[in-house]
């Protein structure tokens, strides 16, 4: 998976949405994707497509796996029995039998970005949805949010502001595009088992802002965020949570079988042809995955044939036809 540029792309990314500047970190990262903790506990069984940075200790239960590139980072590591790594940067190691680090092994730890979130300013009506309910909720600030068991929000694109969210279970969260969205949250978050956060159905990923101490997600649920930025917060991650996108947090914890993924296309839904100015010169476009191919017109007049990588391209900048040439704002 490429969320971004290049390998070691995505973190310098991360630090710009955040207002923060470590150049030399971004080109320490190995994945396309991070999760940054202060201290951080993968439970027993799950895996890893993104790297794992902390400012103190991680530790990975049994038979978790991180595949390669990946980079899992701290003063103190602990390893459980049987499990998988590709590099490993720690002051401090202890390795429980059968550990494997197919990749490079220092003890250098890299120093973790700050991660701030602008003010929340969230107020106005709470907002209510009854049990298998659904409510359509435009952007803007707001009070509580507030779903029961089975209860769905679509939220218009735009920036939102809730001073909490709390859900029951098979909760579902869907923000629309196909502008890019921020979602506030000025308190907690808390979803139970089964519930379901991120983009609707051809919708840019959203980023998440969370001032709260708290962002809790029940057993089995579904995130998909370009990034969940909560710098104050404990992340708690149920048993066979699926989650993808970049994180900051003061503590991660998941149960055993979580999935921690990197977005496939960025901030790009996959498989959805991406506005910009290319359409009026190109035609016959078609988006594969993360491939937006076309046949776009040069300059003398004739026609080439040519895909981008949006993978690679910053959301929101124009996707434009360059003398024959798809081309996009890199990230």
């Amino acid at each position: 998976m490429r969320p971004l540029i290049a390998r070691g792309g995505w973190l310098a990314t991360f630090l710009t949405l955040t207002v923060c500047t470590s150049p030399g970190l971004a080109r320490a990262q190995s994945a396309d994707c991070a999760f940054v903790a202060g201290q951080a506990r993968i439970g027993d069984g799950s895996r890893s497509e993104a790297d794992l940075l902390t400012g103190n200790e991680a530790h990975l239960g049994r038979g978790v796996r991180f595949s390669a590139p990946t980079q899992v980072a701290g003063e103190r590591v602990t390893l459980g029995n049987g499990s998988q790594l590709f590099n490993l940067s720690a002051a401090s190691v202890h390795k429980g039998r059968n550990v494997v680090v197919s990749g490079t092994e220092t003890s250098t730890v890299p120093v973790l970005p700050e991660c701030p979130v602008p003010a929340i300013t969230c107020g106005g009506a709470n907002v209510s949805v009854e049990k298998n309910g659904s409510t359509d909720v435009p952007a803007g600030p707001h009070g509580q949010l507030t779903l029961a068991n089975g209860a769905t929000a679509r939220l218009a694109a735009g920036q939102h502001a809730f001073c909490g969210i709390t859900g029951g279970r098979y909760a579902t969260i869907l923000v629309a595009g196909p502008a890019a969205s921020t979602i506030g949250v000025a308190g907690d978050v808390q979803l139970g088992n089964a519930s379901v956060f991120g983009p609707d159905s051809g919708a840019p990923l959203p980023t998440v802002q969370v001032s709260g101490g708290t962002f809790k997600v029940g057993a089995g649920s579904r995130i998909d965020v370009f990034l969940l930025q909560a710098p104050t917060a404990r992340v708690t991650l149920g048993r066979s949570v699926e989650t993808s996108g970049g994180l900051c947090a003061t503590t991660l914890e998941t149960g055993r079988r979580v999935t921690l993924d990197c977005p496939e296309c960025g901030a790009f839904p996959p498989n959805t042809l991406p506005a910009g100015s290319y359409q009026l010169t190109c035609t016959n476009c078609s988006a594969s995955g993360c491939v937006l191919g076309c046949q776009c017109r040069r300059i003398d007049g004739s026609a080439n044939s040519t895909s981008l990588d949006l993978g690679g391209c910053a959301f929101g900048p124009d996707i434009s036809n360059l003398n024959g040439v798809l081309t996009c704002t890199p990230r």
